[in-house]
């Protein structure tokens, strides 16, 4: 079974939406799905989906980032196959930590960041 972790900013609308549905529809006989987010946000998900309580700022904070970056990567190092980082705070902080724990990642973007 893949073990999936998907990263997430705290958020609203359509982002809180698209992560609801991917756990929804996700495979579970093939795929294990894991988050790590806020708190608050974590307690808008399904309870049956591992949750890693992590905190990620609205914005960047560099001494708290470091710390987040620290704690993940060493949550995650050994027990989670792929990460999946939502949002650019997602990112930042999700795809350094797998980085770190020598884990393979991807990114999606959920907010359009330049303004034609």
């Amino acid at each position: 079974m893949i073990k999936i972790l998907m990263v997430v900013r705290p958020a609203e609308g359509g982002m809180l939406r698209h992560i609801e549905t991917l756990l929804k529809n996700i495979d579970r006989a093939q795929y294990d799905p894991i988050i790590a987010a806020p708190a608050h946000f974590l307690s808008k998900m399904d309870s049956t989906v591992t949750q890693i309580s992590c905190e990620i700022g609205s914005h960047t904070n560099p001494v708290n980032d470091l710390k987040t970056i620290k704690k993940l990567s060493k949550e995650i190092r050994g027990r989670v196959d792929i990460v999946h980082a939502h949002g650019i705070r997602g990112a930042l902080i999700g795809v350094i930590a797998a980085s770190a724990a020598g884990i393979p990642s991807v990114f999606t973007a959920h907010n359009q960041l330049l303004k034609p």
